[in-house]
C-alpha cells in the first residue's frame, strides 16, 4: 500500500474515532441540551394537527369574565354556580385549576362551593402545596374534601433547562397530578410514563383546545354539547391573571388550564410519546460518525460527502419519522457525530491528496520547471501525471566514446566529467521548453510538446539539439585548454506520437515517454553513431521547419529492426 494511502486510512480511522467520541460526548454531557430541546419541539410539531382534543374543554376565566364579574378572585358562589351548571350539562370530569386552599372571608362562600361539589362527586381541585404525606389543604384539609366528596390533584409542571413545560408528572409532592386524577376519574388506566412523567402531546399552540368563557357557563349561555361527556378544566386564561407558561407547542405562552387540558388528553390517549432507548441513540451516534470516513476509504471525496449528508439528513428524517410513531430520538449527538465525520473525512482526503500531489510534484519536478509540474499535476493531483498520448518531438543526446573514456579513469573522475556534459545538455533542453525525461548512462532523452503543449516543438527540439552540441564543444574546448578530459556528442531529433506518464511503485515513480517515435529516435541515434554524424533530424521533424531550418538532406538511412529506409537531414 502506498504511503499516502496508508496515511489516508490512518487519518480516516482517526476522523471516525474523533467524530464518534465527539457525538458521544455531546450526548452524555448534554452540552447542546437546550438546542436539543428546541429541535425536539420542532419535530413534535409534525404531530400537531391543530385540531382540538375531542374529550376536553376549558372553561376560561378570561378577560370577558373578569370584566363581567369584577376583580379576581371573585366570590366562590360563582364557582359553585358554574359547578352546578357543569353537573347539569353532564360533564364527565370536572377539574378546577383554581386553588381553594385558603378560607374565604365569608364562610358561606366555602359552604356553597363544598355543597356544589358534593352534588357532583369526584370533582378535582388543584393544589401546589402538599404535606409530608401528600396531604392537601383544599377546603381546609381531608375533612373538607370528604365533605365535598372531592379529591385534590397536584397542579405543578416540571420545567426543563430552558424554562419550558414539556412533561406532566404522574405524581408530585406525594399526590397524583391533576391529569392523572382526571384519567382515573374516567375509568382509564394511568400510563406508567418515563421516570414518573409523560411527554405532553400538544395538539397545537395556545387556543387549540375548545374554550368556553366562565361567565357564559355561569349565565347558562354555554352550549351543552361542548360540555356533555367531556373533561372540563376550569382555570384562568386572562393575561392579567398571569397563569401562563412557555410550552413545547411554541407560539407564545399557554394558559395553565390549557396545558392541563393537553396533559389530560395525552394521558387519556395512553401517553403515546416516549424516548428512544439510550442504546439506540448511542448506536446511531456511532454509525453517523463512521459513515463518511468509511465511504472515503477508497479516496473518493464525492462518496464521503454523499455519505456525510446521508448521515445528517437520514438522522433528521429518522427522528421525524419516529416522532410520528410516538418515539422521541435525541438527534444532536448523532448530528454532531455526522458533521465531525464529514469534516474529518474531508480533511483526511485533502491531507492525503496534498501529500501525494507533493510527492508527484517532487518526482515530476525533477524533469520540468516547478510551474509546469504544478500546472500539469493540477489535472489529477491524486494520481500523479495522467497518462497521455500527444504528437511531440524526441531529442536523444549521447556522448561519443564515453565507454573507453570511463574505462581509463577512476569512477569519481569519469562521473564528474559526464555530469558536466549532461548538465549543459539538460539546460539547453530546458531553455527551449523541453523536458529532460531521463539520463541513460552517458546520454539524455528529452521530450518537446508533451506532456506540456508546445506550439513549435519541432523547431524547439532542433534549436535545443544545436545548443547542446554547441555547449558541448565549448565545454570540451575549455577542458582541453585546462588539461581536463574532453568529449564530443551527437544528437538526433524525431517527431511523432509519444506516450507519456508516470510509472513505477508509489514513492519510486518516474516520468517516462514511450511509443514508436521514441523507439525510432533511439534507432536514429544508432544510425548517427554508425555514420559518424553529430546531428541527425528525421524528415518528420524537418518537414515542420521553415525551409528545413538550414538542414541539408542526407542519404536515406536504414534503421535496425525497421523495414525500408528513413529520410533524414543533417545539421
Amino acid at each position: 500500500m502506498a504511503p499516502w494511502d496508508q496515511l489516508r486510512r490512518r487519518l480516516l480511522v482517526a476522523a471516525g474515532v474523533v467524530a464518534v467520541a465527539t457525538g458521544l460526548l455531546v450526548e452524555e454531557t448534554g452540552a447542546l441540551r437546550e438546542a436539543e430541546l428546541d429541535l425536539r419541539d420542532a419535530l413534535l410539531g409534525l404531530r400537531s394537527d391543530g385540531e382540538a382534543p375531542r374529550d376536553v374543554t376549558v372553561v376560561a376565566i378570561d378577560t370577558d369574565t373578569v370584566t363581567a364579574l369584577g376583580r379576581f378572585p371573585f366570590s366562590r358562589r360563582h364557582h359553585a354556580r358554574v359547578l352546578d351548571r357543569l353537573r347539569e350539562a353532564r360533564a364527565a370530569v370536572v377539574v378546577f385549576d383554581v386553588q381553594f386552599t385558603e378560607p374565604a372571608e365569608d364562610p358561606g362562600e366555602d359552604d356553597a362551593l363544598i355543597r356544589a361539589a358534593a352534588r357532583r362527586p369526584g370533582t378535582i381541585f388543584a393544589t401546589t402545596e402538599t404535606g409530608p404525606r401528600g396531604e392537601a389543604n383544599v377546603f381546609g384539609g381531608a375533612d373538607g374534601l370528604r365533605a365535598a366528596r372531592a379529591v385534590a390533584g397536584h397542579a405543578g409542571f416540571p420545567v426543563d433547562e430552558d424554562l419550558v413545560v414539556r412533561r406532566v408528572p404522574l405524581r408530585a409532592g406525594g399526590l397524583p397530578s391533576i391529569a392523572a386524577r382526571a384519567v382515573a376519574a374516567r375509568g382509564r388506566p394511568v400510563p406508567r410514563g418515563t421516570d414518573g412523567h409523560a411527554t405532553i402531546d400538544f395538539r397545537g399552540g395556545p387556543g387549540t383546545v375548545r374554550t368556553i368563557s366562565f361567565v357564559d357557563v355561569l349565565r347558562g349561555r354555554a352550549p351543552g354539547a361542548a360540555l356533555r361527556g367531556r373533561t372540563v378544566v376550569v382555570g384562568a386564561t386572562a393575561p392579567g391573571l398571569k397563569d401562563t407558561v412557555a410550552t413545547a407547542a411554541g407560539d407564545g405562552p399557554m394558559a395553565g388550564a390549557e396545558v392541563h387540558a393537553n396533559a389530560i388528553a395525552t394521558l387519556v390517549s395512553g401517553a403515546p410519546l416516549g424516548p428512544a432507548g439510550r442504546g439506540w441513540t448511542l448506536l446511531l451516534t456511532a454509525l453517523s460518525g463512521l459513515l463518511a470516513p468509511a465511504a472515503a476509504l477508497r479516496g473518493r471525496t464525492r462518496a464521503a460527502v454523499a455519505a456525510g449528508l446521508l448521515a445528517l439528513v437520514g438522522t433528521l428524517g429518522l427522528a421525524g419519522g419516529l416522532v410520528l410513531l410516538g418515539v422521541q430520538l435525541d438527534v444532536l449527538g448523532p448530528v454532531t457525530s455526522a458533521l465531525c465525520g464529514l469534516v474529518g473525512a474531508a480533511f483526511a482526503l485533502s491531507t492525503a491528496s496534498t501529500v501525494r500531489a507533493a510527492s508527484a510534484e517532487r518526482t515530476f519536478g525533477r524533469f520540468v520547471p516547478a510551474s509546469v509540474a504544478q500546472r500539469l499535476l493540477a489535472q489529477a493531483p491524486e494520481r500523479g501525471l495522467p497518462a497521455a498520448t500527444a504528437y511531440g518531438t524526441v531529442l536523444v543526446y549521447d556522448l561519443q566514446d564515453s565507454v573507453r573514456f570511463c574505462h581509463d579513469r577512476e569512477p569519481q573522475e569519469a562521473l564528474a566529467v559526464i555530469d558536466d556534459y549532461l548538465r549543459v545538455a539538460g539546460q539547453a533542453v530546458l531553455d527551449e521548453g523541453g523536458i529532460p525525461v531521463s539520463y541513460r548512462g552517458d546520454g539524455l532523452v528529452a521530450a518537446f510538446g508533451t506532456p506540456d503543449p508546445l506550439d513549435d516543438h519541432e523547431a524547439a527540439a532542433v534549436r535545443a539539439a544545436r545548443a547542446a552540441l554547441g555547449r558541448t564543444r565549448e565545454l570540451s574546448e575549455a577542458n582541453r585548454r585546462s588539461g581536463c578530459p574532453s568529449l564530443l556528442a551527437r544528437a538526433v531529433v524525431h517527431s511523432g506520437p509519444i506516450w507519456s506518464g508516470t510509472v513505477g511503485a508509489d514513492g519510486r515513480a518516474e516520468f517516462m515517454v514511450a511509443g514508436d517515435a521514441v523507439n525510432t529516435a533511439f534507432r536514429l541515434e544508432e544510425f548517427a553513431a554508425a555514420e559518424g554524424l553529430d546531428l541527425v533530424v528525421s524528415a518528420a521533424t524537418a518537414a515542420r521547419l521553415d525551409d528545413h531550418d538550414g538542414l541539408r538532406p542526407m542519404p536515406a538511412g536504414r534503421l535496425r529492426g525497421r523495414d525500408g529506409t528513413l529520410e533524414v537531414f543533417g545539421g
